[in-house]
Order: structure tokens, then sequence, then C-alpha cells
């Protein structure tokens, strides 16, 4: 049962006593969440919210289209808009939600404590929003640098910054953050879901947001006049659901001017841990946001969430807090490309749980690509050196048929839109170079396994070329491939050949007495153990290799691992040993893969 939480801590901005330290570390170990409030004497949330409102419905700040001065007017795509502003990048982005609400998005983010720039067309024509969103992000800021150094306080004490790398004010300071602002329309079909987003916890350190807002479009329509909006006392969604420490569910109630802070996974999975326990330990609450009834009208948000650093190492994993090895776990940098990966090869659900809960993370989604990435079919791409055009003319589309995703791959009454594994980043006005071979597409990333199958070269000429065990190693020309399929056949051979080769060199040592305790010299016996353990050490290294040259899936690489292994064995196959009984000689078993 959903119901109001009478106890959250809602706190004055002011340098943090030690009442204050002792109130919120308790409502951070029991909530996850507090309030912060006395800014300013207006209410800087409900401002640039409704300003924001007011310039959609004007139509100063498109979230469809990009502007003329983000990105080009009337291209008729949706999804992704971005653009360069004096070196910076602004993005509008959407997506549909589960209840099949619409959630449109301009984004911007700080780097380096340096706030990147709203967009050159709310600069232009939205001013007042401009200025609102200006106070509203030196609030959220503020918030943000005062938490850090509470919770270095909290977890590290005093000496909590003595290596600037390791604390939350020098990640708060030197990380990236990314800051949204949310525009929700209603779904234009009813839905039997009940929630907008479904219960998670997100990747960051923490999260400072404004309570959603809800805003009339019927009234500004009617009366003409944009301001009608945002006019008179806000009114507060109250579709945000949050999972306190102790299983109870409940919902933030926050006074007018105050902003939420909400702790992440990533506060205590990312930087270090305390040398002692710390007497209140940061919990990473569960939230939802629910459907809301917007009877024809919009939803507005606004939230920044501060991210670990990129060289930040993983400190916990799930049940353990065994630290040891530390430089052995993966950077945060790391953890996300890994996941970025796994999403653009369709195994989002094999994601490492590593940085949170399996079930509990949004992991990526169209605002949480970097200055160098595009989000482009569900996950971050990088923008390659070929690609010429700017950010904000870069598409997402399928290589083999020009479909644009996601627009072309949404099926309706699904919130998400499909796969699309022949998707990849390119610029709209300009063909793609032709592919370099005629035997395998170049222009498409080298693939290490086909996730259709298997799969022959005759008729994909069109696929991606296939990588041979190393990274330098690509099949993009005949006779590569034909080299490699006489490479795997020899391989296979080889296996058989080194199990022949060790079975006779072991049964004649046998046969002398080498591992009798009378034997010597005792440097035979020595070189005879190397000898042996070497060639076993080789024959598991081939096995493991044609192991993964079958994984490939690639149905002539897979035939000739299969021939060369029947015909090493064929020709070279152990035979029995003629040593004495009682000597340790006998017949060895060889199994091709993986261990001999």
């Amino acid at each position: 049962k959903h119901h109001q939480d009478p106890s959250g801590l809602v706190l004055t901005a002011q340098a943090p006593t030690a009442p204050t330290l002792e109130s919120v570390g308790a409502s951070i170990a029991s909530l996850g969440m507090f309030g912060v409030a006395g800014f300013h004497s207006d209410d800087v949330a409900h401002q640039a919210l409704s300003k924001f409102v007011s310039c959609i419905f004007k139509g100063d700040v498109d979230l469809r289209q990009a502007s003329p001065s983000c990105g080009a007017r009337g291209s008729g795509r949706e999804g992704k808009a971005s653009t360069n502003y004096q070196g910076y990048v602004c993005e509008r982005v959407f997506v549909e939600l589960d209840d099949g609400a619409v959630r449109r998005t301009l984004a911007t983010a700080t780097n380096n404590s340096m706030p990147q720039p709203l967009p050159a067309d709310a600069l232009q024509h939205c001013p007042d929003f401009a200025a609102a969103a200006f106070q509203l992000r030196a609030a959220v800021a503020a918030t943000g640098n005062a938490y850090a150094g509470i919770l270095d306080k909290l977890l590290y004490g005093d000496a909590a910054c003595s290596a600037p790398d390791q604390c939350f004010s020098g990640a708060v300071r030197n990380a990236e953050s990314l800051e949204h602002f949310h525009f929700f329309e209603p779904a234009p079909s009813p839905s039997a879901a009940e929630h907008m987003l479904a219960m998670h916890s997100d990747i960051g350190l923490f999260l400072v947001m404004s309570p959603a807002e809800l805003f009339d479009r019927a009234a500004a329509a009617a009366t003409g006049d944009s301001k009608a909006a945002g006019e008179g006392k806000p009114q507060r969604a109250q579709d945000l659901v949050v999972q306190l420490a102790d299983g109870r569910i409940v919902t933030p109630v926050l006074p007018d001017g105050a902003l939420l802070v909400m702790n992440g996974e990533g506060l205590m999975r990312w930087m270090r841990m305390p040398s002692v326990e710390p007497l209140h330990l940061p919990y990473s609450p569960l939230h939802e946001v629910l459907s809301s009834d917007l009877s024809g009208g919009v939803r507005a948000w606004f939230g920044r969430m501060f991210m670990p650093p990129h060289a930040a190492r993983l400190q916990v994993e799930d049940g353990s807090k065994d630290n040891a090895h530390a430089s052995s776990r993966p950077t945060f940098a790391e953890y996300q490309q890994h996941t970025y990966t796994l999403f653009h090869d369709g195994l989002g659900q094999a994601a490492s749980a590593a940085g949170c809960s399996p079930t509990r993370r949004q992991l990526v989604d169209e605002g949480s690509c970097g200055n160098d990435k595009v989000y482009c079919w569900m996950s971050c791409m990088s923008i390659t050196p070929n690609i010429t055009c700017s950010k904000d003319e870069i598409i997402c589309a399928n290589i083999k048929n020009g479909l644009l995703w996601p627009e072309n791959y949404t099926t309706p009454g699904r919130a998400m839109p499909g796969h699309c594994f022949d998707c990849t980043l390119m610029c709209p006005a300009e063909q793609l170079p032709a592919s370099a071979s005629s035997f395998c597409n170049t222009n498409l990333g080298a693939t290490t396994m086909w996730m259709t199958g298997f799969q022959f070269t005759t008729g994909n000429e069109d696929a991606p070329c296939v990588v041979y065990l190393f990274p330098e190693w690509v099949l993009d020309s005949a006779g590569k491939f034909a080299g490699a399929c006489i490479g795997t056949f020899l391989l296979g051979v080889v296996v058989g050949m080194l199990g022949w080769v060790r079975n006779r060199l072991k049964d004649g040592w046998v046969a002398e007495g080498r591992w009798e305790g009378a034997y010597r010299p005792q440097w035979k016996v020595w070189f005879a153990d190397a000898v042996l353990v070497t060639i076993i050490a080789v024959q598991v290294c081939l096995g493991y290799w044609l192991m993964l040259v079958a994984m490939t899936y690639q149905a002539e690489l897979f035939i000739m691992v299969v021939l060369g292994l029947a015909c090493g064995h064929l020709f070279y196959r152990p035979r029995p040993t003629t040593a004495a009984v009682g000597k340790g000689g006998g017949y060895e078993l060889n199994e091709p893969c993986c261990a001999p």
C-alpha cells in the first residue's frame, strides 16, 4: 500500500552542524533520501519547470524535432537530436515509457564543475526559461557539493579528501553529471501498465531532483497565454514511490521550494569503503514512477545525476565485502563500456550486476550517453573517425536497408523498439563509402560470433567480417577466409598428433623405468615431466582455440574444426602401450576439447 512518508527529513541549505550531520546520516541510512530547502525566496524548481513548459507550448523549444540552432528542423526524424554550441553539446531526445506515455528530454551535463549551456534556441527564444534554469541548476549544484561534503564527513572523517580523487567532494567536482529536463505527455491510448517507470535504482552516486509538476495544456491553449500553464501554486504529481530500507513503500512529500536528494547504487559500489564501519551506512532506495492521470495536461521534472569518476574501481560485489586485489576490479568507465556493448549485442540480460543489483537498475537510456557517443539501438555508440558529419546530423540506421532506429522498429502497443543487429551510426546526407571488400561489409564492425545461428559466407556479402581469434585477424577477403579454413583444419590435426606424440614418448620413458625411484640421473626424470607438461599445455591451448573458432557460428569454420579433429584422431590416434604391467603405461584417451 502506498502512503505518504511522515518522517521524511527536510533540511534548510546551510553549513552542516553536528546535529545536521546526525540527522542527514540517520535519514540516508533509513530512507536513502532527504529534502533540501531555503535556497531562494522563490520556488526555483517551479519557476524553471513552468517556463520550460511555457516555451514548449509556444514552440520556442521543440523537443520533437531539433530547432535550427540545435539540429535540422523539418528532418522528420524522431528519437534524438543534438548539436554543438560553443564547443559543447546539447541533446533533445524522447522515448515511449511502459504505460505508453511519451517522455521528451532536453539533456545537458556538467563536466569538471563546468555546466554545459542549454540549447541555443532556448537561450535565444526563451531567455526567461534560461535564467530560471540557471538558478535551478545552481541550486542543484550547491546541493550536490554540500551533500558530497557531508558524505565525506560521515564516511571518512575529517581527513576525507587527503586523496582528492578518492572522496565524494573530489568526485562531484571532477566527474561528469547528467542533467535532464523531462516533459511527459499522456499515452495516445489507454494502457494496462500501472507505472511509467518500473521499480529500479540508478547507477550514479546520487540524484538531486525537483518534485514533478503537472501543467494544464488546455488552459494555455484556450487563453492563448502560454504563461497560464505555470501560474499559481505548483500542482505536484505525487507519482514517485520509494521503497525504504525497512521494506515500506512511501510517497515522498516535500514543501514548496524543496529539492529531493536520493542515493544511487554507485554511492557504495564505486567509492572507496570507509576504513571504520560508519555509524550510518547509506541506503540506496528502489523507486518507481506510477502512471499519472494527466487529464490532457503534461508533466515536467528536472534532475541531475552525479556519476562516479571514470577511474573509480568497483568496491563491493553483491554478498561480499572483500576488497582484495582492488587493482584487478573494473573501473566505472570499463563497466559502462562493457554494459553498453552487451546491450548493443542483444545481451542486456547478461549485463554484470557490478555496480547495481541485476533487476534494480536502468543501465543506459537515451539521455545517458557522453559527448563522444550517440544513442543507437539501446546503447551508446562511439562516434568513429570515419563519421564526417557533426553530431547533430548523425542518425542510427540499418546498414543493409537504410531503416532508421527507433522509428522504423517500433511496434504499436510496445514501449520499446525492436532489435536492429545491423544498425550503426552514419551521416544522412552522405552515402556510406563502398565496402573495402566484396567478400564482407567492412563498413560494419567485425563480429566474433553470429547472434542468429550458423551462417555461410555465400549470400552474406553485406554481413560483417568475421574476427579469427585475434582482433587483427579479420577475415575480410576470400583468400584470408580460405587460409583460416585450412589453418583450422590443421589445428585439429595437430591436436591429435600431439596426443600421439605424447603417448609415444610416455611409452618409451615408462619402458626405461624413468619414473621408478632408483632411476638415475634425476634430471632426465625432470626433463620428461617438463616435456609432457608442455605438450599437454599446447594441446589445451589449441583445443580452446578450436572451441572459440567453432563458437563464431561460421559454418565453414565449424566444419573444418570437426574434420581436423576427426582426421587427427584417424591418422595419429594413440595406441595401447607395450609397457610391462605395473610400469605406469597404458592407453590415454584424448578429448579434442578442451583438456586432453
